[in-house]
């Protein structure tokens, strides 16, 4: 949603509206965002880049803030992982904010 939504110009209020469409009402209990900024993306990204990340920096800051900003309005079903994070720091994220919403 925020690929083509926020990026794209729409409202968020549209970008909720097409989803909810477009998944029929079957919202996920849990998204995870993996927030990493452009800076740190672009060292990671393979030379072949696909059709979205040929889009450019802007494109790509609209996106993270699409992201950012659907998670702060709903934190209950968003977790924000820092992925600038080495891959055992990210990981240890990831099971940290799931055990923390559903504990055993």
């Amino acid at each position: 949603l925020a690929y083509q939504g926020t990026a794209g110009g729409l409202s968020p209020a549209e970008i909720l509206s097409v989803g909810d469409v477009a998944i029929g009402g079957r919202w996920p209990d849990l998204t995870i965002v993996f927030d990493v900024d452009e800076r740190v993306a672009a060292g990671r990204l393979s030379p072949l880049l696909d059709r979205m990340e040929q889009k450019g920096a802007e494109f790509h800051r609209r996106v993270r803030a699409g992201y950012l900003q659907q998670a702060r309005e709903r934190p209950d079903r968003h977790l924000v992982v820092d992925a600038s994070k080495d891959p055992d720091a990210v990981f240890a994220q990831v099971i940290d904010g799931i055990t923390a919403r559903w504990p055993r």
